[in-house]
């Protein structure tokens, strides 16, 4: 489904048709994307929010008709409430120090899940050490699903805030964050709670009124935006009483040599000069989304993922994750017996087929599952069977060729 719209795909690797598989980790841009950073930097250039000449007021109009333009893709009532950022982890780390470490406080328990990524972890270990609050990890089940009986046992009047990732970039299941959510709610009604939606918006319809959250974050990479941009939600009433993570031009409103008054949000929390180029660029792959129809998106992933699943379990093959049709978003996790990850996706590169070997920024989940490293081959909608087939045609010659 639309590979001819990818530039990227026009190549070969090794002599071989390109098959890639690593789109848990980055994406590929469409041309209209291209395009639009391109059209931005050769004929509209100009910084936002600072110039009254014409170029300036271009751009301007643009950055914000794009947070508009993302507004929109989260269902999302009040454009403020976006905040850009330079990805996932900038924007966990934005959460962490501007409301971290404002409102933990000595013996407050972070509750996270063992399955988050590394970037849902260590910021929380840092503001720990300055607060004094405590993490505590909640198990999966053994879908590889974040465990809700468990998380029931860990919630308490101490719990302050609740990470929750929405897709495991391990597991690929796809956690129901709106009953997690609920769950925490019901138990403490105070507790903020941050969705990771990195591995799921753009894959599915993500609705910040739906799951009812306080922050959501996701990165414009893995979404076929550039890379550098990245969108961090933060609910109204939450963002206005939040200092900001960096000082600098557009995020005050007066400065004097005796402080500073800050800006309204989201303006407050975008300290200066913004990766324009970059957020047009998001706003456009966006566009390039609903003109597929997420929804549509949405069913060839299914497709994809149950596809990639049957041909696993055929080869007798193990990964990680749910077993169920339709349960999980296209990342596959798995090992060879006898070939080490880093051998067997050497030979895949060979054959023109990229995935990922190793621990995918996922230590403690790897090692709660007692492995040293793993092969993940994750798909998105402009891939195809073919892709799929492609790789195991370079598994059984990597069994061959190391005599396995």
């Amino acid at each position: 489904m639309n590979r001819k719209d990818f530039p990227i795909f026009d190549k070969q690797v090794n002599g071989k048709r390109f098959a890639y598989l690593d789109n848990a980790a980055t994406t590929h841009k469409p041309q209209v994307v291209i395009d639009r950073t391109n059209k931005f930097y050769s004929s509209d250039y100009g910084t936002i929010n600072r110039g009254v000449y014409k170029y300036s007021e271009i751009a301007t109009e643009a950055f914000e008709t794009s947070r508009k333009i993302v507004a929109n893709f989260l269902n999302c009532q009040k454009p403020k409430e976006i905040i850009f950022t330079s990805g996932t982890t900038e924007s966990i780390n934005l959460v962490a120090y501007s409301w971290g470490l404002t409102n933990l406080k000595k013996d407050d328990e972070i509750v996270l899940s063992v399955s988050e990524h590394h970037a849902n972890i260590v910021p929380w270990q840092i503001i720990a050490k300055h607060t004094g609050a405590k993490l505590v990890f909640v198990n999966i089940d053994d879908f590889g699903l974040i465990d809700v009986i468990d998380l029931r046992k860990k919630i308490s009047k101490r719990t302050a805030l609740v990470g929750i990732v929405h897709a495991s970039n391990v597991l690929g299941g796809v956690n129901d964050v709106k009953t997690l959510v609920k769950e925490v709610r019901r138990i403490n009604r105070n507790t903020k709670i941050l969705i990771d939606s990195a591995q799921t918006v753009g894959k599915m319809r993500v609705s910040v009124q739906s799951i009812g959250a306080d922050f959501l974050v996701f990165s414009g990479h893995k979404i076929v935006g550039p890379t550098g941009v990245g969108v961090l939600w933060i609910r109204e009433e939450i963002a206005q009483n939040m200092n900001p993570f960096m000082g600098g031009g557009s995020m005050i409103k007066d400065v004097t040599e005796n402080g500073s008054i800050w800006n309204d949000i989201p303006y407050r929390f975008e300290a200066g000069t913004p990766n324009i180029a970059g957020v047009l660029g998001l706003a456009a792959a966006i566009n390039y989304l609903d003109g597929i129809g997420i929804d549509k998106i949405e069913a060839e992933d299914q497709k994809l993922s149950d596809y990639m699943m049957s041909k696993l379990e055929e080869k007798k093959i193990d990964f990680l994750g749910p077993n169920i049709a339709g349960s999980r978003v296209g990342i596959f996790t798995f090992n060879i017996n006898g070939i080490h990850p880093h051998d067997l996706a050497s030979v895949l590169d060979a054959e023109g087929v990229a995935v990922r070997s190793g621990l995918h920024c996922a230590h403690p989940l790897m090692k709660k599952l007692k492995l040293d490293s793993g092969v993940r081959a994750s798909l998105y909608f402009y891939n195809d069977i073919q892709d799929i087939e492609q790789m195991f045609i370079g598994i059984e010659k990597a069994k061959k060729i190391l005599k396995v």
